[in-house]
């Protein structure tokens, strides 16, 4: 997480894109089933690095706030 956090600007955007390319990628695999359960831990993992993501903003502006009043 470390070093997603200290990235500026990311947005659901760029996950969700990075997401379509790692499906487009797994689509090439010939295994069904180990390319639907990497895609899903995918998801999870995405999803997760984005919420903590999301949160680190929110935690940073409520500290600058606190520290303003």
């Amino acid at each position: 997480m470390a070093k997603h956090a200290a990235l500026p600007g990311l947005t659901n955007a760029l996950f969700q894109h990075w997401l379509q390319v790692f499906r487009e990628n797994a689509a090439a695999q010939p295994n069904a089933a180990l390319r639907d359960q990497a895609c899903a831990v995918a998801e999870r993992i995405a999803e997760s690095l984005w919420r903590a993501y999301s949160n680190k903003g929110a935690l940073h502006a409520k500290a600058l706030e606190e520290a303003d009043g």
